[in-house]
């Protein structure tokens, strides 16, 4: 019953502060250059992180308190003010609402746990998978730290927790030249970044922040610009115009699936991706924005996170919250 109540607050408390944290990391996220993607990826990450983080701190003071000084009850005496949840839980259907909202809760947790080992598994089997069945080749000097792996199957990722990136025998072909460079070189960005890594990590935030759409929104941006970190990355050690013709190749394959065969829709979102991507390396505007996005987001956290602690009223609530829940849920 504890874990269901400590759920609750993690979800709804996370989920809450992400919707207030959204429209500032949306506004210092438009002042950044377009230049820099690197910046408002940094920045997506953090807006991903601060609200758990926030929901961690609070939430666990709110059930140590009411643990530990259950005598003073927030109800206990009229003269404290707070927002109370009692009108919603003392009715008849409060134990099943409290339920229902504690088995999302739950099992939004449950899931969020279960894509971060999942990821976490993944990665270590696809690593110890490219040592038994690729063939190492000599890595370019400017990928220094990268494992670069010869494979049968696929064009080019990267794979594993290690920095490594799998290269498919078939990727000179559909992508000759300097396109095949700077899409290897795209990937070894992907791995000195660890992407494959990053990835669960940022899918269970956003699940523990599950009933925020302003987390599903910048997750999504997030995975966008970490793509565009990639891209200017490949820019650089290959050059612009290998980059936009690697992309305009890909949109051309996925076109040309398109017309042989309806495109299903994680097709026609990577068709979009790719013109997106297209469009923001050719953007050339010069200057680097505020280094301080992700200071910000924090200060704002933690401000959010120590006004509820501080002030009274809010932190009396916490404390009802774990009361109502628990006496909703059955001790």
């Amino acid at each position: 019953m504890l874990l269901a109540v400590a759920a609750v607050l993690v979800v709804v408390g996370g989920s809450l502060v992400s919707l207030l944290l959204y429209l500032p990391a949306e506004a210092l996220a438009r002042g950044v250059a377009p230049s820099r993607p690197d910046l408002r990826a940094r920045l997506c990450l953090t807006a991903l992180v601060t609200p758990v983080a926030v929901a961690l701190v609070t939430g666990g003071w709110g059930l140590s308190r009411q643990l530990l000084h259950p005598l003073f009850s927030p109800h206990a005496d009229r003269l404290r003010p707070h927002i109370c949840l009692r009108s919603f839980l003392d009715t008849p259907d409060g134990p099943f609402r409290a339920r229902l909202l504690a088995g999302v809760c739950v099992a939004l947790v449950v899931a969020a746990g279960a894509v971060l080992v999942g990821g976490l598994i993944a990665g270590a089997w696809e690593g110890r998978r490219l040592e038994r069945h690729g063939r190492r080749r000599e890595a370019p000097d400017w990928a220094a730290g990268v494992d670069l792996w010869e494979t049968e199957e696929g064009l080019a990722s990267s794979r594993g927790w290690r920095r490594a990136v799998a290269v498919g025998k078939a990727l000179p072909r559909l992508f000759p030249g300097a396109e095949g460079k700077a899409i290897v070189a795209h990937e070894m960005a992907h791995a000195r970044r660890r992407d494959s890594l990053v990835g669960p990590v940022a899918a269970a935030l956003v699940l523990l922040q599950g009933l925020s759409p302003a987390a599903w929104a910048l997750h999504r941006r997030w995975r966008l610009e970490r793509e565009a970190v990639c891209d200017r990355y490949a820019a650089e050690q290959t050059s612009p115009e290998a980059v936009r013709e690697a992309l305009a190749t890909a949109e051309a394959l996925t076109r040309a699936l398109e017309e042989t065969s309806p495109l299903s829709a994680q097709d026609r979102h990577a068709l979009t991706h790719l013109a997106w991507r297209r469009q923001t390396l050719e953007k050339t505007e010069e200057g680097e924005g505020a280094r301080w996005e992700a200071v910000v987001v924090v200060a704002l956290g933690v401000g959010l996170a120590l006004v509820t602690l501080l002030t009274p009223a809010l932190r009396d609530s916490l404390q009802c919250v774990v009361e109502g829940l628990r006496g909703a849920l059955g001790r």
